[in-house]
């Protein structure tokens, strides 16, 4: 008999614990989204959250299953429970139900990451264009001042430009002219930036794609740094030397990010979702209290 009573109350404890655990992981989850990501106090939050909930649940229980000390027994036992439903209730409007609230924003969150990540992986698309553009513009200019008609009419313009004093062919310098803008333009560092970009954009693409919820927030905290590609990009353009009566302007690239962190640092409403989930494993936290039968000598 003694046996038996031993496994239903280490049914029920287990029961109350994976519940106080299911509750705890939740709001692990709220309070991550919530911090945009700082795990240390998600963990403590989630973890204070689970061992009080269960530590009342449980104490309720044994508290109503005791033979000896009645009265004070009972205090405590509705003690208990009223400190139980106030950590369930506080949780509940807050770190519990915020995953369920930005999720009720999915849709809305994936559109605004997803453009800001489609405009960045754009940039570098729209910088090689500005590039070839601004190598074939000046190719055009050199050309036309090597024109023989335009050497006859305009030399001091071909001497400004051309060094005629080298030896070397007009096709020559032309060439050696644009390998230079060409070098400035593509500095060595620009490939391992681009790369670094494109990789993680990739990764940015995946997470919110799928809504990874711990992705979803490294991408909300580090989206920010696709302004500071631009403006390495723009610096570039505007580092790259001016060759001899070469007017162009610097890189420009109308870019905009929204913004979507306030959605993940208000807390809402709590959801149907939420509140049915709550109802669901808070009963699993009590059931054992709520079968246990009370002591037959109070």
């Amino acid at each position: 008999m003694e046996s038996s009573k031993v496994k239903i109350w280490a049914l029920g404890d287990g029961i109350a614990l994976a519940a106080a655990m299911g509750f705890g992981g939740l709001c692990f989850l709220g309070r991550y989204l919530y911090t945009l990501g700082d795990i240390t106090q998600s963990v403590l939050w989630a973890s204070v959250t689970a061992v009080l909930l269960f530590v009342f649940a449980d104490g309720a229980a044994r508290l109503k299953r005791t033979n000896r000390n009645f009265t004070i027994c009972l205090i405590f036992e509705v003690i208990f429970v009223f400190l139980f439903v106030g950590v369930v209730l506080y949780s509940v409007f807050f770190d519990f139900s915020h995953y369920f609230v930005v999720m009720g924003q999915k849709a809305e969150i994936q559109h605004k990451l997803v453009k800001n990540i489609t405009q960045a992986e754009a940039m570098f698309v729209e910088y090689e264009k500005y590039t070839e553009k601004r190598k074939e513009s000046y190719k055009r200019y050199l050309k036309s001042v090597a024109d023989p008609d335009a050497k006859a009419m305009r030399p001091s313009e071909y001497a400004g430009v051309f060094d005629t004093s080298s030896g070397i062919g007009d096709e020559k310098q032309i060439e050696e002219e644009i390998f230079i803008i060409n070098a400035e333009l593509y500095p060595s560092d620009y490939n391992t930036m681009k790369q670094e970009a494109t990789s993680w954009l990739a990764k940015a693409r995946n997470n919110v794609e799928t809504w990874n919820a711990m992705g979803i927030v490294d991408v909300v905290n580090e989206v920010e740094k696709s302004k500071e590609w631009l403006s390495a990009l723009v610096e570039l353009s505007a580092k790259a030397k001016r060759q001899k009566n070469e007017q162009v302007n610097n890189f420009v690239y109308g870019f905009t990010i929204d913004d979507v962190k306030e959605r993940f640092e208000t807390h809402g409403k709590p959801t149907l979702w939420s509140i049915g989930l709550a109802v669901i494993l808070v009963t699993l936290m009590l059931l054992y209290y709520i079968v246990s039968p009370r002591s037959a000598r109070l």
